[in-house]
């Protein structure tokens, strides 16, 4: 039986990255705020508590800046509704390169959106 929890939940969190990855490469900032509860706690670094969820759209919506964008997320961990997602990311903002990794922390309420998103990342 816990196999089967185990299954259920990385089905859940595969999803929810996949989700996350597309909205992020269609510079879709609506479907990747859908993703995250209204009242989220969300770290743009360990430092960093974006206020809420007007704050959070204000930073996705830079993504719009972004071309040439790539992502890639890999699952390193789950436990449970927890989880922590290895990740690595590329893109140019005009003749600018760009390319930063790091992981995620993610929690995932019972409806399957993020109610915890903790960003460490560095500058590659």
């Amino acid at each position: 039986m816990t196999e089967l929890i185990v299954c259920f939940m990385s089905t859940i969190i595969l999803n929810w990255l996949n989700a996350f990855k597309q909205n992020w490469l269609n510079k879709d900032t609506n479907g990747v705020l859908s993703l995250f509860t209204d009242n989220v706690n969300y770290y743009e670094s360990i430092n960093e508590k974006i206020a809420d969820k007007n704050d959070l759209k204000i930073i996705w919506n830079d993504v719009m800046l972004h071309r040439d964008i790539n992502v890639n997320l890999e699952l390193f961990s789950s436990e449970g509704n927890k989880h922590t997602v290895i990740w690595k990311l590329d893109y140019k903002v005009d003749d600018d390169y760009y390319s930063y990794s790091g992981i995620y922390l993610i929690r995932l309420n019972e409806q399957g959106l993020c109610d915890l998103f903790v960003q460490c990342s560095e500058e590659n």
